[in-house]
């Protein structure tokens, strides 16, 4: 929520109108009526009941307004308890919507990255853009907030009281929106699939897959390659996939038109990770003996399976082939229904041939199986996605300079902190 727009809604409860709002606060009426529509859109409740000539706050709105008007005096006391810290001044305490949450961001941001150019990168601002804001933060509160050292800047101790205390009225003013959010009753929340399961299982389009990447990888930075199918169904090269997601998705054929293949399980992700070798292994905590007799089938279509062979072979993987015979049922006792390879199934029809890769060394084996034959907890999913994430970045520095350069200017601090770790990091 922004300072203005609860301000604006202080002002047209207090004068009952909010024309009379606008005219007290020198602004026009759309203006004011705009600010106080995004705080109720952002609310999902309505603030205002409004009539022509009129407007009375809702249950909803006045609560919002009572916790506003502790926030003000809340921020009043946090500018005083700053200038004490340097002798005080006799200087008025400025009034909240002189400050926006982004300034506090761009402070927060110094505090934490521990320079300005560090905080630009964050929050993807221009040095000067940063240097304008926390300016406006001093001029403001009246002190210095930060120091600048040739290298770092730090925080002064009024800088950390005016965070702490923007921490606090933040707080206070979540707590007061939760109470405004219409509740839905009886039924149990439905659990959300995190976005790569969402991916893994199918639950997001091949095309919503391809636009999301070509929307956030500039295409210098990497290669496109559409294998063409028997269906006419394109599908996208496994290692492109896998450097934002960490796993490759098979496309589906449209329903009425033969077998459903719902994902293909692809030997490729699985031998990109197995490629870091003992590293990834400590890093899971497993023991390579511990995944004896661990196995991956690569999808019978032969297009795809051409494709796929060659990534295994240069990640040192070794294919048999295996021909299918019999019914269904067959097929699913051979390769081994309700494991990891529930997926492949469905594609599979009697006299395919269908490839078992056989890793002598893979150590992400157990991890595979277990992210295929179960919809993983959150805390799971995001354990083995952190895992592959690393896995993944590692081979980046190795295979894609361009695209690991092109991370390091626009990537969150996150995966940033991720890139600058040694190769071989723990």
């Amino acid at each position: 929520m922004d300072w203005q727009d609860l301000r604006a809604l202080r002002a047209a409860v207090r004068h009952g109108s909010i024309t009379a709002a606008a005219a007290a606060l020198d602004r026009t009426r759309p203006a004011l009526s705009r600010r106080i529509a995004r705080l109720e859109r952002q609310l999902g409740t309505p603030l205002l009941v409004r009539t022509p000539r009129s407007c009375v706050p809702t249950d909803a709105g006045r609560r919002l307004v009572d916790a506003a008007a502790r926030a003000a005096a809340s921020w009043a006391a946090t500018v005083g308890q700053a200038r004490e810290v340097v002798g005080g001044t006799a200087a008025p305490p400025p009034t909240p919507d002189s400050v926006t949450w982004s300034d506090l961001a761009v402070l927060r941001a110094v505090h934490e990255h521990g320079g300005v150019a560090a905080a630009g990168r964050e929050l993807r601002l221009a040095r000067p853009a940063v240097s304008r804001r926390i300016a406006r933060l001093h001029r403001v509160v009246g002190v210095a907030l930060l120091v600048s050292g040739a290298r770092r800047a730090t925080v002064t101790p009024a800088g950390h009281i005016l965070l702490k205390g923007a921490d606090q009225i933040d707080a206070a003013l979540a707590q007061a929106v939760s109470l405004r959010r219409p509740t839905r009753s009886a039924s149990p929340p439905t659990a959300r699939l995190p976005e790569r399961l969402r991916l893994a299982f199918g639950l997001i389009s091949p095309q919503q897959v391809v636009a999301r990447l070509r929307a956030s990888v500039p295409t210098t930075a990497w290669q496109l390659e559409q294998v063409p199918l028997p269906t006419a169904v394109h599908r996208m090269r496994a290692d492109d996939l896998d450097l934002f997601y960490g796993w490759s998705m098979g496309l589906a054929m449209p329903r009425g038109r033969g077998p459903v293949r719902m994902r293909s399980l692809l030997a490729a992700p699985y031998a990109v990770a197995a490629g870091a070798g003992h590293w990834a292994a400590s890093r899971a905590g497993l023991r390579v003996t511990d995944l004896a007799g661990e196995e991956w089938v690569v999808d019978p279509d032969p297009v795809i399976r051409a494709y796929e062979l060659g990534l295994c072979r240069r990640y040192g993987f070794v294919p048999e082939t295996v021909h299918v015979a019999g019914d269904t049922a067959a097929i699913r006792a051979l390769v081994g229904a309700g494991q990891a390879i529930s997926w492949v199934v469905g594609g599979l029809m009697p006299g395919d041939d269908y490839v078992v890769v056989r890793p002598s060394d893979a150590p992400l084996g157990r991890l595979v199986l277990m992210w295929n034959a179960r919809v993983l907890t959150d805390a799971d999913a995001g354990w083995l996605g952190e895992l592959m994430l690393d896995l993944n970045l590692r081979l980046w520095r190795e295979r894609e300079p361009a695209l690991i350069e092109w991370l390091r200017r626009h990537a969150t601090s996150d995966l940033r902190r991720r890139l600058d770790r040694p190769a071989g990091g723990a």
